[in-house]
């Protein structure tokens, strides 16, 4: 079983440019996202300054996706990738530049794990408290 891969797929229908079966990838799960998180989000993005600072923020979940892919298929290109990830008419030089980094980064975090930054979770924590009216505080401690 190849790294990334969570167990045997059901079907191996879809094609590798190379020729073999697509392996398909442990990508992570995202979940819902609570109000607070929402208003946190917001305040993140307008925290971020340039074009490219929000590209990067927009552009982690489908590198997490490319990394877990070529994981599972080692032999795989980019147009394999975006035909497994449903993704047509691509011709943005960003997810070159994207593939290029789930290729050749081995600093990016392996996939299905979330990336906890302890100062970011804190401060998630602490907004979310002081946005708490009294109820909804006792509430929660209830």
């Amino acid at each position: 079983v190849a790294r990334g891969f969570a167990h045997p797929p059901d079907d191996l229908s879809q094609k590798l440019s190379s020729g073999g079966s697509v392996v398909p990838p442990k990508v992570s799960v995202w979940t819902p996202l609570t109000e607070d998180l929402i208003a946190e989000e917001r305040h993140t993005l307008k925290s971020l300054d340039t074009s490219e600072e929000r590209m990067e923020y927009f552009s982690s979940p489908i590198l997490h996706d490319m990394v877990a892919f070529r994981l599972s298929n080692p032999d795989s290109t980019m147009d394999d990738f975006l035909t497994w990830f449903g993704a047509q008419n691509v011709e943005d030089a960003h997810w070159g530049e994207l593939w290029q980094r789930a290729v050749n980064d081995s600093s990016l975090p392996s996939p299905g794990r979330r990336v906890l930054v302890p100062e970011v979770a804190g401060e998630m924590a602490l907004h979310y408290l002081e946005n708490l009216d009294g109820v909804s505080l006792l509430m929660t401690l209830l």
